[in-house]
């Protein structure tokens, strides 16, 4: 399992224009009438994810060397498990 997190930073102004930004939002727009997606909003940071994503998940799915569970992990014995089912 991938698992991501949503970073709180941006690459060229720093986390302080996030907490900004965020508590700017969270006063003028949530739960508001304008609470909906805007022209404004920098999404290059998502996309940058969505892309380092996608190609983690490509190339485990295209590889020969799948993820492992570690050692004495609930999980491992299923996983192996269903390696061996017809």
């Amino acid at each position: 399992m991938l698992y991501a997190e949503a970073g709180s930073d941006h690459r060229e102004l720093g986390p302080d224009y996030i907490k900004i930004k965020g508590k700017e939002y969270l006063e003028t727009r949530y739960h508001t009438a304008l609470d909906e997606m805007s022209d404004d909003w920098d999404l290059r940071g998502l996309e940058q994810d969505i892309e380092l994503y996608f190609g983690i998940g490509l190339e485990v799915a295209d590889g020969d060397n799948w993820p492992q569970w570690y050692e004495g992990n609930e999980f491992r014995a299923i996983r192996e498990q269903s390696l061996r089912a017809p």
